[in-house]
């Protein structure tokens, strides 16, 4: 069963895999620092799940442009699972939303 670290923001969810624990990283960014922290998690191998509220549409397109390019700097992906919520992996973490 997956273990939640009951944190102020982000939030942390231990996933427990027969090579080793991963770590999901779940965020609502306000702002690009917040960005900028997401992108150090994904750096150390973490996936990160995001998610838009409170924002205007130029900022959001914005912070999703620089997770974009952060994702294919890692050789990693990025997936939107529904509108305003992404799913960003590092290289070697495949995605498959299904509909």
């Amino acid at each position: 069963m997956a273990k939640i670290e009951k944190t102020t923001a982000p939030l942390t969810v231990d996933l427990p895999t027969s090579s080793g624990e991963k770590q999901v990283v779940v965020s609502y960014p306000k702002t690009f620092e917040d960005i900028q922290k997401l992108i150090l998690n994904l750096r150390n191998g973490q996936s990160v799940i995001f998610k838009l509220t409170g924002i205007t549409n130029s900022m959001a397109q914005r912070m999703i442009d620089f997770m974009s390019g952060a994702a294919y700097a890692v050789g990693g992906s990025m997936r939107a699972i529904e509108e305003n919520l992404f799913l960003v992996t590092h290289q070697g973490v495949g995605i498959t939303v299904n509909k």
